[in-house]
């Protein structure tokens, strides 16, 4: 009654070529399927739609006789609707937290709690000036040691990814060369939970030219003081003479 109702098939089509009957199936071309089983004697199986849009797993495995002879195939369809909507659920929830991620201006990436790359964003692959290829299933400490030499960042990320950071999130500052220049970056990183597992985000703030800006800074105030200082003395060594 399930298959009379599910693809279309009555009692009266037997004997009939299934290639005759139009089934209620969002498959194209069966035939070929079913060749294909009877000559390798390989279980195939189709993600298809009922007439209903309901998601169905069509198995097509060969049929065996009691003893041992193959005497054509055995067609099963098995309910996957709701698993089926889940799954796409989580993908389009994955793919809408790419967009967000990808959006972000900030160098940004999401790694596994195996501290591989997940997914880096075109502000991250920029600053590194690496290709997406280039970073997904890296492991991220090597990655960070070989281009900035971020040596102990290993460490620090396994303590957050096992909870044995107890402020739950991490953040550091480190200044590389790279070009004959002195860059230093900002970093803070954070567990979150994303299709229900944890990942760890980690942001990333060239702060470069603020660093330089600051160490000028400093060095103007510096020879400041040191002016001040002098003024002060010249000024003590002239009230000096001055006094009769």
């Amino acid at each position: 009654p399930s298959a009379q109702r599910l693809i279309n098939v009555r009692p009266s089509d037997i004997g009939r070529p299934i290639t005759e009957i139009r089934l209620n199936l969002s498959v194209e071309d069966l035939e070929p399927v079913l060749l294909d089983v009877l000559e390798t004697l390989t279980t195939r199986e189709l993600e298809v739609q009922d007439r209903d849009n309901r998601w169905r797993l069509l198995r097509v495995r060969p049929y065996r006789t009691a003893d041992n002879k193959i005497e054509g195939v055995v067609l099963v369809l098995m309910d996957i609707d709701d698993s089926r909507r889940v799954q796409q659920e989580l993908r389009e929830a994955n793919d809408y937290a790419r967009a967000i991620i990808e959006s972000i201006r900030t160098p940004t990436v999401v790694l596994n709690l195996d501290l591989k790359i997940r997914t880096a964003n075109s502000a991250f692959r920029s600053l590194t000036g690496l290709l997406a290829d280039d970073l997904e299933q890296r492991f991220f400490p090597d990655l960070m040691a070989l281009l900035w030499g971020m040596n102990d960042l290993q460490d620090r990320l396994w303590a957050l990814a096992q909870h044995k950071n107890a402020s739950g999130n991490l953040t550091l500052e480190h200044a590389f060369q790279h070009e004959s220049q002195t860059r230093t970056v900002r970093a803070w990183a954070k567990i979150l939970t994303a299709d229900g597992a944890e990942v760890i985000l980690m942001a990333f703030e060239d702060v470069s030219q603020q660093k330089s800006t600051e160490h000028l800074q400093e060095q103007l105030q510096t020879e400041l003081e040191i002016r001040i200082r002098e003024t002060e003395r010249t000024l003590g060594i002239t009230q000096s003479e001055l006094r009769p």
